[in-house]
């Protein structure tokens, strides 16, 4: 690692972070898209001055992560707000806004908090030391593959409903999910890349197919495969690499597409995978593909909302929710008829204060984790969110150990942890992702226990 290289990066980058303060309004509405430009080139200029496995340990980090999934998403967002290329009932409250340039600031300098909290848990030395449960690498491979495979087609037909503690909608996809990253981690165990990238491949189809009224479940998979493949592969820029990552991202693009058509947009009704497959190039082709697009992959939204909480608690301070919607996990089994106060969540807070009347119907909106982090704190977001994200690298780096270590196996939930962050960084809440964890660790206690039973059952035979 070239030291000085990336102090230099880390401190020009935190200089450039301020420079949005200096400007009005109207110019930091028109500087936005190169603003994200710069941070992200400012990161990229990081990732090149790290050495061997060391820029791989960035790049899949929480921070890289959520950093440039924010400043893309704004980088995009804010070029097709400012040309008019979304939705017409979204320009509305994009025309309202009178304090990007402290909106800008802020995440700038909430980026760089959840940057830097990255080196600084560098010499973290902390690791996971307890006697297991159960060792499942005492199963054989196949043994497991069948475990993930009855998960997966178990809860496929099995929903669960936890609206008794108020949850909404299902939390099968939890337990699909657990099942289909026993499967991904058997793969990148037992088979070499060639056989790995088919047998991901099929995975993936295959979730596309049973999942495509919920996109994301397939799409997030491909993170638990990133981060255990980068433990195997220096990241290395030539040639190959950019042709093999420019046909994953269009055949991404292609099956969001493909699944999208199947949801409705472009009203070509659809009925399977094969007939939306079909009309790929006629929905390109129509007028409203573009803002139908952005909506598709949820640019319009996220850059409208995120940065339109920001806004609304600048000219409101009293909306601050003070830590509310952080704490909301301790309430869970509380309920609300019991205590009416009762903490809320940060989807319910935001969309309440942007639309009553949609909240009151059941609708939502999300915002991201660096706009809850103000919504809570005001400015004072940029050091509590640097802290969550403090934690979240160490968990990353434990990952990271254990999948050296062939050990991972043994802790899933920790790759669903991994997986699920994005789902937090694009709006899920704090509340929700705390919720997230404590399922899928409670399900795969409770299954590790129970096979323990097979395998103490089994010896003493």
């Amino acid at each position: 690692m070239n030291k000085e290289n990336t102090l230099k990066l880390l401190a020009g980058l935190l200089l450039y972070s301020f420079i949005p303060f200096f400007l009005g309004h109207d110019i930091a509405v028109a500087f936005s898209t190169y603003n994200y430009i710069i941070c992200e080139l400012f990161i990229i200029g990081i990732i090149f001055s790290l050495k061997g496995f060391s820029r791989n340990i960035f790049v899949f980090s929480p921070s890289f992560i959520a950093v440039t999934y924010i400043n893309l998403n704004f980088i995009i967002g804010s070029f097709v707000f400012q040309k008019e290329l979304v939705f017409d009932f979204l320009l509305e409250p994009y025309e309202e806004w009178s304090n990007y340039n402290l909106v800008m600031g802020y995440f700038n300098l909430a980026n760089y908090a959840i940057i830097i909290s990255f080196f600084l848990t560098s010499k973290t030395s902390y690791s996971f030391k307890h006697k297991l449960l159960c060792d499942l690498r005492k199963f054989s491979s196949g043994f497991l593959v069948l475990i993930g495979i009855s998960i997966i087609v178990f809860f496929i037909f099995f929903d669960v409903n936890l609206s008794f503690i108020g949850g909404e909608g299902s939390f099968s996809d939890i337990f699909r999910t657990l099942g289909a990253i026993i499967l991904i981690v058997e793969i990148f165990r037992s088979y070499n890349l060639r056989k790995r990238l088919l047998f991901y491949f099929i995975l993936l189809l295959c979730f596309s197919i049973t999942s495509w009224e919920d996109k994301r479940d397939a799409i997030f998979l491909l993170l638990p495969i990133l981060i255990l493949e980068s433990t195997r592969f220096r990241i290395k820029v030539d040639l190959k690499k950019v042709l093999l990552i420019g046909t994953s991202t269009i055949a991404v693009l292609y099956l969001i597409l493909v699944m999208s058509i199947t949801r409705g947009y472009g009203s070509f009704k659809a009925n399977n995978f094969s007939e939306a497959s079909g009309y790929v190039l006629d929905y390109i082709a129509s007028k409203d593909f573009i803002p139908g697009f952005m909506n598709n992959l949820e640019i319009s939204y996220t850059y409208l909302h995120s940065n339109n909480a920001v806004e609304r608690i600048i000219k409101e301070p009293d909306l601050l929710a003070y830590g509310e919607t952080i704490v909301k996990p301790f309430f869970i089994l509380v309920p609300r008829s019991i205590y009416k106060n009762k903490p809320k969540s940060i989807i319910h807070k935001y969309t309440y204060a942007y639309s009553k009347e949609y909240r009151e119907k059941g609708g939502s909106w999300t915002i991201s984790f660096q706009s809850e982090m103000f919504w809570n704190f005001s400015f004072f977001g940029i050091i509590v969110g640097g802290f969550f994200f403090y934690v979240f690298n160490i968990f990353y780096r434990q990952i990271i150990k254990l999948i050296n270590n062939n050990n991972i196996i043994n802790y899933i939930p920790l790759l669903y942890f991994y997986e699920m962050l994005l789902v937090l960084f694009r709006g899920s809440g704090i509340d929700m992702f705390l919720i997230f964890m404590i399922i899928s660790s409670a399900f795969f206690m409770l299954l590790k226990l129970n096979l323990k039973i097979i395998h103490d059952f089994s010896r003493k035979k």
